[in-house]
């Protein structure tokens, strides 16, 4: 998450931000593969799974529409 942030500030800040939100992209990317292995070992129950995951899929669509906005 911390890496995420930062990504986002360094992102929002820089001329030249297609680099930085490949790497945000890839972030957001281990985030949601954390998330599975945290359910998978019963670390989280499905319903908080479920809502992780809404907000991760959020988070990678908006990044996503930064990706195309800065390309």
């Amino acid at each position: 998450m911390n890496i995420i942030q930062r990504l986002t500030i360094v992102g929002w800040k820089r001329y030249h931000k297609k680099t930085t939100l490949q790497d945000l992209d890839v972030e957001v990317e281990v985030l949601r593969k954390w998330l599975t292995k945290s359910l998978r070992l019963e670390y989280i129950n499905p319903h908080k799974y479920a809502t992780w995951m809404n907000h991760v899929n959020e988070v990678g669509r908006m990044v996503g529409g930064w990706l195309r906005s800065a390309g």
